[in-house]
């Protein structure tokens, strides 16, 4: 019989949430195994939630299922982060022509609230969050749900570059700064002006990212497996 002091379980929506979070933070690395057993002593939990949140983010392309080797965070190629931004930069640019049809003084102050968070903080996985809510914040706008959850798989998985490739800080003021021309553009009611610097915002963050992960795969050459 349960007690009032017995601990609630997580649920399976808890925990996939939980594991997203210990990726974008770097607790766990892309390429790096998802042990059930780790897990299970961390969330106080059986293995067949364990398993059902896994399956989930394997749906969504966070992890991967490898034979033989288990279930491990997703590695993310040149090719698969040139998709993710190209999906981007066309779902944020409509996300944001949509917006524009019901956006307010109070969005906008939302908006710049967030956007001023960029600044106050140095750390990396901070200023990532920063960054995701301003964008989520601007696609609910409209109240698309359909539209928003597209976009929070996109930036789910974009989340795996930044976990091993944290943001360059000489990109945070710039961000910064692109975030406050695009609600500028808001409040002036300029619907085409917003898009084109929404799409300048992704354009340039996709070649900065590319950039970062030719540069790191320079640097750590996979080797290769010795043929018997």
């Amino acid at each position: 019989m349960s007690t009032e002091n017995e601990q609630k379980k997580m649920t399976i929506q808890e925990i996939e949430d939980a594991i997203i979070d210990l990726i974008r933070s770097g607790k766990f690395q892309p390429g790096e195994p998802l042990r059930e057993a780790e897990l299970c002593e961390m969330f106080e939990v059986s293995r067949t939630p364990i398993r059902e949140a896994l399956r989930l983010l394997q749906t969504k392309g966070i992890v991967e299922y490898l034979p033989k080797r288990g279930v491990q965070v997703l590695e993310m190629t040149m090719d698969s982060l040139k998709e993710i931004t190209d999906l981007r930069i066309v779902l944020e640019s409509l996300s944001v022509r949509r917006a524009m049809e019901y956006i307010n003084e109070e969005h906008i102050k939302n908006l710049r609230e967030i956007n001023h968070r960029l600044l106050e903080t140095e750390d990396h996985y901070e200023q990532g969050e920063v960054d995701r809510v301003f964008h989520r914040y601007l696609a609910t706008i409209n109240g698309d749900t359909t539209l928003s959850q597209y976009l929070d798989d996109l930036q789910m998985r974009q989340a795996l570059i930044h976990c091993r490739l944290p943001y360059r800080a000489d990109r945070v003021p710039r961000s910064y700064q692109e975030h406050e021309t695009m609600i500028q553009s808001m409040e002036w009611g300029n619907t085409e002006l917003v898009v084109r610097q929404t799409e300048a915002h992704f354009l340039l963050s996709q070649k900065l990212l590319c950039d970062k992960l030719a540069e790191y795969e320079a640097s750590h050459p996979k080797q290769k497996t010795k043929k018997k």
